[in-house]
Formats: structure tokens, C-alpha cells, sequence
């Protein structure tokens, strides 16, 4: 999968885009300054976005990422559990379990964004 992480924190961005590749996925990541300028000139398959980005920023993140990338998938990284992101997302997902949960569901919602997407095409 090609993963795009958006992190206020380029540091938290980093760290997970490397462990994403690690696990064999191409990953990029930016910080909020950069970030537009990638997702207009670049494709992904998902978006993940951080916690501590705000409401706006995470909007309009996610808008120009379906505008270039319409069968993707957004993912609203949250900070604590049951956390709902005022922006559409296909999912919420909670980082406090850790990194080998945080890739099942993010592999989990990928694949049921992709189904739901061919199911509406036909």
C-alpha cells in the first residue's frame, strides 16, 4: 500500500512512515507546512492523519487526498479511545494499543473502503 502520514510533528510522522516500511509498505510523510504540495502531486492509497492536527487542517487535508485519490482511503489517527474527528473519515483509529494493532486496522479499513467503493461503482 501506498501511505501518506500528515503529522503536525514531523517526528511522529517519521516514525511512523518508517515502521510502515518496514512492514513493507511505501510510506511518505510531512508535516503540515509541506504536506499540501505532496498530496497534490502525489497518489495514495491512504491517508493518515494525526490527532493533533485541527479540525480544519484535517478537512482540508482530506478533501485535496479524495480529490487526487477518489478510491482512498482517510484515517483519523486518535489519541484516546471512542475519539470522533469533526472531518469524514473511514475510520478512527485508536494509536494507544500500539503498532501491531494500529496495522490491522489500518489494513482492515483499507480493504473495506475499497469493497464498499467497487460495490457503488457497479
Amino acid at each position: 500500500m501506498n501511505i501518506f502520514v500528515i503529522s503536525k510533528f514531523q517526528s511522529s510522522s517519521e516514525l511512523l512512515a518508517i515502521f510502515l516500511r518496514m512492514l513493507g509498505h511505501n510510506a511518505a510523510y510531512s508535516n503540515i507546512d509541506t504536506a499540501t504540495r505532496e498530496l497534490q502531486r502525489s497518489r495514495f492509497d491512504i491517508l493518515l492523519l494525526g490527532c493533533e492536527l485541527s479540525s480544519a487542517q484535517s478537512t482540508r487535508f482530506a478533501r485535496l487526498f479524495r480529490k487526487r485519490n477518489p478510491h482512498g482511503c482517510v484515517i483519523a489517527l486518535a489519541a484516546e479511545k471512542d475519539a470522533r474527528p469533526r472531518f469524514e473519515a473511514d475510520n478512527v483509529i485508536d494509536v494507544s494499543n500500539g503498532a501491531p494493532s494500529l496495522l490491522l486496522k489500518i489494513q482492515a479499513t483499507y480493504q473495506q473502503a475499497r469493497s464498499a467503493r467497487a460495490i457503488a461503482a457497479v
